[in-house]
């Protein structure tokens, strides 16, 4: 349901809002806000003080948990032809001659975005819905020949988006943007992914609902922090499929599985041949194929692409 709000209300007017909207089942100083990839904090904020300006504010809401160590596009907006037209009235359009960066031609109006390179409405929106349709993780408008990040709220209007196509982009920019949740089995309430979880054993901390498995969302049975006990649950499979997986010669001549799991988020990953290095298309986690190890912040934590390090035993959460 879609809620008024204005500058000067609050997080927890926002919070108090989303309770009552559910019969108060869930109290407000159990359930956090995230609008693109922030979390709304202090409660005692105003959505004027966050900076927050937009037509249209679409915020995710999790709970914490504690313990742990592909949306499917929309092809009706996407595949939108209708026409479009920019708003050279407006004042924060800037309108330009130079010839659109992405077409390379001057037909029909042109922004100059902030970086100096200039959109027509119709590469604009293309320029949106190829973040999109890249892969399942990126959130973030960039200039295609600079890369430099782009405003959304000045793309939007660049791009002539109508309430409905705007509305999907939030919606979609702010699950990228938002942790990985699972709803908790007792109470409901979507929790947040740790970080860096490892293992699946978690509770949530909105209820007393006990233990319970971030990959399948069932009540732990087993001991352990690994394998939960439900015979349903992924882990089983993808165990099986990693102990099974081949193993082949590398370019140094190790032997080393031909299928990894990413370590994050536990999708597929099969090594061709050359690099070592791996990005995820899932949710861009990098790491090295062979000894699992993450990149870090200043850089690989096992050398070059090319050169050999240990390589770790066949993986089994």
């Amino acid at each position: 349901k879609k809620i008024k709000f204005e500058a000067n209300h609050t997080v927890l007017d926002l919070k108090k809002a989303y309770c009552e909207e559910h019969n108060n089942a869930k109290q407000p100083s159990k359930i956090t806000f995230r609008w693109r990839n922030k979390e709304l904090k202090p409660d005692t904020a105003t959505l004027s003080s966050l900076q927050i300006r937009t037509r249209m504010l679409i915020v995710s809401m999790s709970a914490r948990l504690r313990g742990g160590a592909q949306f499917v596009a929309k092809g009706s907006i996407l595949n939108s032809n209708r026409d479009r037209k920019l708003n050279v009235s407006d004042p924060e359009i800037k309108s330009t001659n130079k010839a659109c960066c992405i077409y390379l031609d001057k037909n029909g109006d042109r922004a100059e975005m902030p970086c100096g390179h200039a959109y027509s409405s119709n590469s604009m929106f293309d320029t949106l819905k190829a973040i999109i349709t890249k892969n399942e993780y990126e959130y973030t408008p960039k200039c295609a020949v600079c890369s430099k990040v782009m405003d959304f709220e000045l793309c939007a209007k660049v791009a002539d988006l109508n309430d409905d196509e705007y509305e999907y982009f939030c919606v979609e920019f702010e699950k990228r943007s938002s942790p990985e949740t699972k709803d908790c089995p007792t109470c409901g309430i979507p929790c947040e992914r740790p970080d860096n979880l490892k293992l699946f054993r978690v509770n949530c901390t909105s209820c007393d609902g006990g233990d319970w498995c971030f990959m399948c969302g069932q009540n732990w049975k087993n001991g352990g922090f690994t394998v939960c006990g439900n015979k349903n649950c992924a882990v089983y499979e993808i165990n099986q499929i990693l102990m099974e997986a081949p193993m082949k010669k590398a370019s140094n001549g190790v032997n080393i599985p031909e299928l990894r799991a990413c370590p994050k988020c536990l999708e597929f990953i099969e090594h061709d041949d050359a690099c070592k290095h791996m990005t995820c298309i899932k949710c861009s986690h990098e790491f090295c194929f062979a000894c699992l190890k993450p990149k870090l912040s200043n850089g690989w934590q096992c050398g070059s692409y090319d050169q050999q390090c240990n390589v770790a035993a066949r993986q089994q959460f």
